[in-house]
């Protein structure tokens, strides 16, 4: 096996280097400091790496999929450093270990093309879960990575499969069936073909080509119509099987030995003659996604990096304040002084179960980390990470930059169809704040989380993080090099895998490289409801025993008509000004909450609200329902925040499908008085997330 993946390696590197791969774009440079696959060398060192690391990390042996990339990690940052291997060019021996089945027994490598001639690879568990789209191909390959299964459009040694999906009705037990190759009638002859028909029982003798296309008829019907009719089979120009309930039909394509067999079991024939005609045409109506077997048992959504506009904010009178950058995520009211919109990572998976299916609608539950094709990195329980770690750097204020770790809070549930690709999800988060600001100042732009990345060797980021050498200032080319690790965090220097792609500098981030943990400041609920629909929110008017205000989306009961602190309820120990029991000196003496000298009832938590009715605890201590500011994303008069999602149309093919999800949410109050006031927390918060869904038999 081994031989035969160095020979898959040298023929698919060069396709891999040339765009196959993420981040791989040509670019002008040294061989020191220019993209990987635009020196001439690079193909064959990678392929030689990668030669090498089946050598000492044995695919077909492996037992771990994650100790496997680990070891092709290791031997890929030992080319680097004995200087074999380019350093732009170790994350595609990563990759290519990443894409594959090693460590994964039972594993196959799957190509799958579309009608538009659009190939992609993907690891399935099995060979029957590698599904043809409609009016395309797919194919099992024989090699583990995806890197070399598909390298030419088809399967590197392969069998392809062709999916139809016919519709056939039948009323008869036994049928006379005339096949028709393409620019061949087959009745009884056709042009330079010879078509036997035996009597059951009858030895048939088959020629068939090299390779072999199979069509499969899933759950056919056969239509009977009056004796003397015609049925017709038109297969493609390429060889193709088609298999019935109760008859083998195989068709070469002209120029080969065309053989119709009927089965060696004795066959009934009535006194009625009857024929068995197959549509000319293919029926591309799909049934029911619940009616096929496997039935879809999961669904999967991957975030991919937006371009133009999700949304858009504007006031009552409908005037636009701002259109809502798709992949953007704004957060608090109308007078924060953060720049917006904040960068959604990419790469982020989430799956979530199928739990019952009815037609074409979906109902979803939660995944488990131990579920197959999940971890605690792409599942959806109580405590699985959502998404990569999210910076939030504030360039207006840097050392208040955050550094956001996302983790589903409540079991995610939600619907969806099938056939349309549209979506509902709901999905709370906690979001857990460190306050970071930036990790490292030498470096451009605002690295708020550790980044997994290169190495400055020279210049004034010398020994910072770099993902070309323009983040290496006063330094030449070739500057950012050396092995890919964590820089700044828990993990500082140490072995990582990035998550996400290189957006900006304050990217690519991995929970391989997490935040210090002695910089969390808490975390913060978030009702995250995701949908592909149109979301829309408008601020209300909402009044107080005296106090009212206006364009209100992210309510909390706050004191402006009591005490007259402004501090909204919740508020720790540190915030000495606002309401507490230590403060008490009497019964409502300083404020109503309190029933005695330091007793009360003023510690309380964080309380939402939608109207200052709810806003009664420590006897109307806090008894107005607002947000820190009216208004949102910077704009005071901002009325109506809206964001469009877009389904994935038909997702019945198992292939990935363009989607966008979007929820618009409130954001509490941090009371951490830096971050509220330059966030202007609680607020509204919006995000969209362009992505790719994918249902999964």
């Amino acid at each position: 096996m081994r031989n035969a993946l160095r020979g898959f390696f040298s023929l698919s590197v060069l396709l891999l280097l040339m765009g196959v791969l993420p981040g791989t774009a040509a670019s002008q440079g040294n061989r020191g400091g220019s993209s990987c696959g635009t020196q001439p060398d690079d193909a064959a060192e990678v392929a030689a790496v990668r030669a090498m690391a089946e050598d000492q990390c044995d695919c077909a042996g492996a037992l771990d999929h994650d100790d496997y990339v680990d070891c092709v990690s290791e031997v890929a940052q030992a080319a680097v450093e004995g200087e074999s291997l380019r350093p732009q060019c170790q994350g595609a021996v990563v990759q290519c270990a990443a894409q594959s089945t090693c460590g994964k027994p039972n594993f196959v490598t799957c190509c799958q093309t579309d009608s538009g001639g659009r190939t992609s690879c993907s690891i399935k568990q099995a060979g029957n879960e590698c599904k043809a789209p409609r009016g395309g191909t797919s194919c099992v390959g024989s090699v583990p990575s995806c890197c070399d299964a598909c390298a030419d459009g088809s399967c590197a040694g392969g069998t392809t499969t062709t999916t139809v999906r016919a519709t056939t009705t039948t009323s008869a037990p036994a049928a006379t069936t005339t096949t028709t190759a393409p620019a061949a009638t087959t009745t009884t002859t056709a042009p330079a073909a010879t078509t036997t028909t035996t009597a059951p029982a009858a030895t048939t003798t088959t020629t068939a080509p090299a390779a072999t296309t199979t069509t499969t008829a899933p759950a056919a019907t056969t239509t009977t119509t009056a004796p003397g009719a015609t049925t017709t089979t038109t297969a493609p120009a390429a060889t193709t099987t088609t298999t019935a309930p109760g008859a083998t039909t195989t068709t070469t394509a002209p120029g080969a030995t065309t053989t119709t067999t009927a089965p060696v079991a004795t066959t009934t024939t009535t006194t009625v003659t009857t024929t068995t005609t197959a549509p000319a045409t293919t029926t591309t109506t799909l049934a029911g996604c619940c009616g096929f077997s496997p039935k879809p048992s999961a669904l999967n959504f991957t975030t991919g990096v937006g371009s133009g506009n999700c949304g858009s904010l504007v006031t009552s009178t409908g005037v636009l304040l701002e259109n809502l950058a798709c992949g953007g995520l704004y957060t608090g009211g109308g007078s924060s002084g953060v720049p917006l919109p904040f960068q959604v990572p990419d790469m982020g998976s989430s799956l979530t179960t199928v739990f019952d299916c009815k037609g074409t609608a979906l109902t979803l539950t939660n995944s488990k980390s131990n579920d197959p094709g999940a971890n605690n990195r792409n599942c959806t329980s109580v405590g699985c990470l959502f998404g990569p770690p999210l910076p939030i750097p504030n360039s207006a204020t840097t050392p208040i930059s955050l550094c956001v770790i996302n983790s589903v809070s409540v079991n995610a549930s939600g619907t969806a169809d099938c056939a349309s690709g549209a979506s509902s999800l709901s999905l709370p988060l906690n979001s857990e704040l460190f306050l970071t600001g930036d990790i490292f100042p030498n470096a451009p732009g605002i690295q708020s989380c550790p980044v997994c990345n290169q190495t400055c060797n020279a210049g004034s980021n010398s020994g910072g993080p770099c993902n070309s050498d323009a983040d290496c200032p006063g330094a030449g080319a070739g500057s950012c090099a050396g092995t890919i690790k964590c820089h700044g965090g828990a993990n500082d220097g140490g072995t990582c895998t990035p998550a996400d792609s290189a957006l900006n500098p304050s990217f690519p981030t991995t929970h391989d490289c997490p935040p210090p943990a002695n910089l969390d400041i808490g975390g913060l609920p978030i009702a995250f409801a995701l949908s592909t629909a149109t979301r829309t929110e408008t601020g209300q008017t909402l009044t107080g025993p005296v106090t009212a205000q206006q364009r209100v989306y992210c309510g909390f009961c706050r004191d402006i008509d009591g005490a007259g602190t402004l501090c909204f309820e919740g508020a720790p120990a540190a915030q000495a000004s606002c309401p507490h029991n230590s403060a008490c000196l009497s019964a409502g003496n300083p404020f109503n909450c309190c029933t005695g000298p330091t007793a009360g009832s003023c510690d309380q938590a964080p309380k939402p609200c939608t109207d200052s009715s709810q806003c009664t605890d420590g006897a109307g201590t806090w008894p107005n329902c607002q947000q820190h500011n009216p208004g949102a994303f910077g704009f005071g008069t901002a009325k109506t925040i809206t964001e469009t999602g877009a389904p994935g149309s038909d997702i019945t093919d198992g292939m990935g499908h363009p989607s966008t999800l979007v929820s618009i949410f409130c954001v509490p109050p941090t009371f951490s008085t830096s971050v509220d006031n330059t966030g202007d927390l609680p607020g509204p918060g919006a995000v969209s997330l362009p992505g790719t869904a994918q249902l999964l038999p």
